[in-house]
């Protein structure tokens, strides 16, 4: 499988699905810690093999700690989605601002580090 570098509506939904299964991850250890059920464990490493899956797509180059930087990166644009629409829902528009510009921060390292976009993003997506 190989990401169209141009298909900007696939790039961005590849990054929303990295983003909720990290949560998903997170979420599957926290109910393990919770109840004890080795079942949440089993989703854990079953969400972990996916995720892994996919991000390959992302991480052409694996200098450094770029697989890493990226899966993070894709945790803490999720974080910051849910900070963002908690600051919304108390009217706190100046952070929920700033929850959007360093979103796109992290974003562009993201397709920095990757050189995703290097040739320009022409299309979206064609579905």
């Amino acid at each position: 499988m190989k990401l169209d570098e141009k298909d900007i509506g696939l790039i961005d939904d590849l990054i929303e699905f990295l983003k909720n299964i990290n949560s998903m991850e997170a979420h599957a250890q926290a109910s393990y810690k919770t109840t004890g059920d080795e079942r949440f464990l089993e989703a854990k490493n079953d969400f972990r093999k996916i995720r892994t899956r996919w991000l390959s797509l992302i991480t052409k180059k694996n200098f450094g700690q770029v697989w890493c930087l990226n899966k993070h990166s894709c945790e803490s644009m999720m974080r910051l989605d849910e900070l963002q629409a908690r600051f919304l829902s108390t009217s706190q528009m100046k952070e929920a601002k700033e929850c959007s510009k360093d979103y796109e921060v992290i974003m562009n390292w993201l397709l920095e580090l990757n050189d995703i976009g290097k040739k320009g993003i022409e299309t979206k997506s064609s579905a």
